[in-house]
């Protein structure tokens, strides 16, 4: 035990009060004093008096209030609470906004930081009249002076006192009190404060004043002792990012934890701490790198953190999935409001409490989106809902709650008090059976029910401070309350703690490493606030008034955290979001040994579960089983057999693609977009074409509408044609746009169109079977057009890329055409690509064939690249090897992932596939590296 805390256990024997800087240390010291009284051979003893100021303080008030005039109290004020606080200032900086003449952006960030500035005022003990002659003031300073008084009036009116203002009142009340002063301690001891402020120094001596024995044990001497601490330079790691500095730091905590060389006997491996200094930028990636390496069980489902790491800051309470939930249920404010995202609404705990209901949730919303829904309201989605939900089904059950749900909301739709809206909010949450009806709660989810509880409960107190408020606007209060709520999971106390340099004060380690050893974070950037005057700052000593006292002060706490240390190692990153950073100059570079550390060498064997099973692979560890590596079509699946030329497409691709898709039948659920999406848009295209070749049906009626001006009526005319029916819900504007593109496309076409040697159209979208390795595949042709000399041309339209590349052997990415090839014998074959300016015949043709853009077999040199191939036979003879080949390696089964590595960038057949969570392509070519 450090000699600063061995002091402070005697002096609570002794009955001494300790006052500590925040409520981590508070609980340090008071499970070290239950230690060392459980050593002493005790086995009950008076709970000590350790507690922060703040909260010290606000039990002295409490005290005094209860006194009442024996105390001297002129009036019984009551505290306002923080919650409060911060809406009635919000309230007033709203009001003071919209009247003044001044434009503001961000009227919450003017309120954060303004109040801000209001607590920095109570603790350096500046009045409203110490800010300096109106005259003199700018325009933030002025306006804060108002809102000042404003506030300073309200609280008056509503009998409140801020918390803020509590130390300075409770100095008056020691000074003035006599009954109170008789009832304060004997000695305090104010501990592990870097840095004291006016309003502490004031209340300091008002105890010493009453006669109370005050000591102060600064953070700076809550260190090791200098024999306790290793000699030689510290060693000061690079990384080339913060993921690989986490990672690596999680790993040395690991080889920490079973390096028996530091353990000490009966105590495991001491304490080990890591101190960030900007923990709440490393904070996440800090819980999911050290989850992974320290407890890799936790990161499965289901699983509960074994508390192996403590993270001293907590995150908004409005970050967590179940909070967030009870958030998104509460946003919808009328029964006709839009959704834009009911997917979320559906897997929500009041619809999605088990297995069941979560899979009828899944097929619900996946047929809502193939239907193009992408927006309902709570009506709409009711009905959607009854359409499609069985009697007594899981549906059902839902169906009845959003009825409530309606009916609930129809029957709050005025002003009322916040009191009103949070007993209206957790009525609603209760119906609808947030968080899970009738499950039972982990340990973290009850904690974070239990936070949101008690954030409903202060926004219930809100009515004197805000007055009648609309649903939407309750609404906003409640979200903006929870944000602002800082919740930390509670948990057993761990050898490893992971802290923020303020929270090390007090904490000694027998193994320290500063992660984010950065010169960004150490000294982090500080800057005045622009509320009180810059002058009136620097007079008082504020700490951010001048760069000075902010590398001071910086420097003060590095070198307490540096002492904090039996063992000391830092780290920092070389880059975060691009931007290049030095290791802190705080850390004396000249006495530290820098080495940097590659990527490669971070990504050694770790304790995750993946790379567990990695390592364990690569050393012959794991049983290796026989895999069936085909299993053939069966007679029926043959019959039945769905997908047409795409089966080729996808076997020629990866033939684990066409497996999963085809017979397995693994889809995707379609993102609805906005309007029309890209398959929309193509099949408008093809539709439009094929009516339009359907009236037309050859060059000359072509060329003859395009001399006597009827074509452009023609085109119209199948463009509207083409998009009768579609569109449902769209705004008529929209649509026209939609159509005056589709023209302009076609306009387009039909000019390259009538460059070509004379045609007539034979076939427009005509389906026909086709038989190929002994699979019969159903298939669309888009045109058929018969040329000058009797032959004909097989048209494949696209609106997207489209190459000749995509026709290679072995592997083709683009088999239609040549699949229908194989049935007709054409004398060319050509894609249409539909595209604006970029329109043209990308395909190739028999000698004598003519087409704009395109040339015979062998003219261009692009049969060069298919080795055997000279002329449109070999051409021919090749592709029906291929197709051949590959169909039989469908009906066998062959389903190896093995994507075609010909293709690169958005060609290449991973790019968009959507089936990479069940191939694990990834997993297997990458090894052990984790997904961020």
């Amino acid at each position: 035990m450090a000699g600063w805390l061995e002091k402070i256990v005697e002096a609570l024997r002794e009955g001494a009060t300790v006052l500590t800087v925040n409520r981590r240390l508070s609980k340090h010291i008071h499970s070290a004093y239950n230690s060392a009284e459980q050593a002493a051979g005790k086995s009950a003893w008076e709970t000590p008096r350790v507690m922060p100021v703040g909260a010290w303080t606000e039990r002295l008030w409490r005290e005094a209030r209860r006194t009442g005039s024996r105390a001297g109290l002129k009036e019984p004020v009551s505290l306002l609470g923080a919650a409060r606080s911060r809406a009635l200032w919000m309230s007033i900086v709203e009001s003071g906004c919209t009247a003044s003449a001044q434009r503001v952006l961000y009227a919450q960030g003017v309120a954060e930081t303004s109040y801000s500035a209001y607590k920095l005022m109570a603790e350096y003990c500046v009045t409203i009249d110490g800010l300096g002659p109106e005259l003199y003031l700018s325009v933030e300073s002025k306006a804060f002076k108002a809102w000042v008084g404003a506030y300073t009036e309200r609280l008056a009116a509503l009998g409140f006192i801020d918390k803020s203002m509590l130390k300075s009142r409770v100095v008056d009340v020691i000074k003035e009190c006599g009954a109170i002063a008789n009832g304060l301690p004997e000695s305090v001891f104010i501990v592990g404060i870097d840095s004291l402020t006016p309003s502490v120094r004031l209340l300091l001596s008002a105890l010493k004043s009453a006669g109370v024995k005050v000591e102060n044990i600064g953070a700076d001497t809550m260190t090791l002792a200098t024999e306790e601490m290793a000699f030689g330079p510290m060693l000061v790691r690079e990384y080339a990012d913060e993921v690989s500095e986490v990672r690596a730091a999680a790993r040395w905590v690991r080889a920490r934890l079973a390096d028996r060389k530091f353990q000490k006997e009966g105590s495991g491996c001491g304490t080990i701490g890591v101190v960030v200094p900007d923990l709440q930028r490393y904070r996440a990636t800090v819980l999911s790198e050290f989850a992974a390496e320290l407890d890799p069980k936790s990161v499965l489902p289901g699983q509960e953190p074994s508390g192996v790491f403590n993270v001293s800051l907590g995150a908004p309470l409005t970050d967590a999935p179940l909070v967030r939930s009870a958030l998104a249920l509460l946003s919808i404010h009328a029964p006709g409001d839009t959704l834009w995202s009911f997917t979320s609404l559906l897997f929500s705990p009041p619809f999605s409490y088990n297995r069941e209901s979560y899979a009828a949730a899944a097929l619900f919303d996946a047929e809502l989106k193939r239907d193009k829904f992408g927006a309902l309201s709570l009506v709409g989605l009711k009905r959607a809902m009854e359409l499609r939900a069985p009697e007594g089904g899981v549906l059902a059950g839902a169906v009845r709650k959003l009825e409530k749900w309606i009916e609930l909301l129809q029957e709050t739709d005025s002003l009322e008090l916040p009191g009103y809206w949070a007993d209206a909010f957790a009525t609603l949450l209760d119906v609808l059976g947030w968080p899970v009806a009738g499950s039972v709660l982990s340990s973290a989810e009850y904690q974070l029910v239990e936070a949101w509880r008690s954030v409903l409960g202060d926004f219930s107190a809100f009515d004197d401070t805000l007055g009648p408020i609309s649903r939407r606007e309750a609404y906003a209060q409640l979200k903006r309350l929870a944000a602002g709520a800082i919740h930390q999971i509670e948990s057993p106390d761990s050898s490893v703690q992971v802290l923020g340099l303020f929270e090390a004060a007090g904490f000694t380690f027998d193994h320290l490493l500063l992660l984010g050893a950065d010169s960004t974070a150490l000294p982090a950037s500080r800057t005045p606030n622009p509320f009180i005057p810059l002058e009136v700052q620097k007079e008082l000593g504020f700490q951010d008034s001048t760069p000075e006292r902010v590398h001071r002060f910086a420097a003060t706490v590095a070198t307490r955290v540096l002492k904090s240390g039996a063992r000391v190692e830092a780290s920092y990153a070389r880059t975060f979001t691009g931007v290049d950073q030095s290791v802190s100059p705080l850390l004396g570079v000249k006495e530290c040994t820098l080495v940097s550390v590659d990527e490669k060498a971070v990504e050694e064997a770790g304790s995750s579960i993946k790379e567990r099973l990695h390592a364990a692979g690569g050393a012959g560890l794991l049983e290796e089983l026989p895999t069936v590596q085909s299993v053939g079509l069966t007679e029926s699946e043959r019959a039945n057999l769905r997908g047409g030329t795409t089966i080729i497409k996808d076997q020629s691709a990866c033939p684990f693609k066409a497996f999963a898709t085809h017979r397995l039948g693994a889809r995707s659920i379609s993102v609805v977009e906005p309007g029309f999406d890209s398959m929309d848009r193509g099949n408008t295209v093809h539709e439009a074409l094929k009516l339009f070749w359907r009236e037309v049906k050859d060059s000359a009626t072509l060329a003859e509408a395009a001399s006597d001006g009827t074509l452009a009526a023609l085109v119209s005319g199948a463009v509207a044609r083409a998009m009768e029916g579609k569109g449902r819900g769209l705004p008529a504007g929209y649509l026209e746009l939609e159509a005056v593109r589709v023209e302009a496309l076609l306009g387009e076409w039909l000019a390259l169109e009538l460059k070509r040697e004379s045609f007539s159209v034979k076939a427009t979208e005509c389906s026909e079977e086709i038989t190929v390795g002994g699979l019969k595949l159903k298939t669309r042709f888009d045109r058929i057009d018969t040329l000058r000399g009797g032959g004909e041309l097989i048209i494949d339209y696209k609106t997207g890329e489209c190459k000749r590349d995509f026709w290679l052997p072995d592997r083709p990415k683009e088999p239609q055409l040549l699949l229908y090839n194989l049935v007709g014998g054409f004398d060319a074959i050509a894609f249409a690509r539909v595209k604006l300016k970029g329109t043209r015949f990308v395909g190739v043709v028999k000698d004598g064939v003519e087409l704009p853009g395109v040339k015979p077999v062998g003219a261009d040199g692009w049969t060069e690249k298919i080795e055997g191939v000279e002329s449109w036979a070999d051409l021919e003879a090749r592709w029906k090897e291929t197709l051949e080949k590959i169909a039989e390696e469908f009906a066998e089964g062959v389903a190896r992932v093995a994507p075609d590595a010909t293709f690169k960038g958005n060609d290449h057949p991973c790019a968009f596939c959507d089936l990479t969570l069940l191939c694990r392509r990834y997993e297997l070519n990458e090894g052990p590296k984790r997904e961020q």
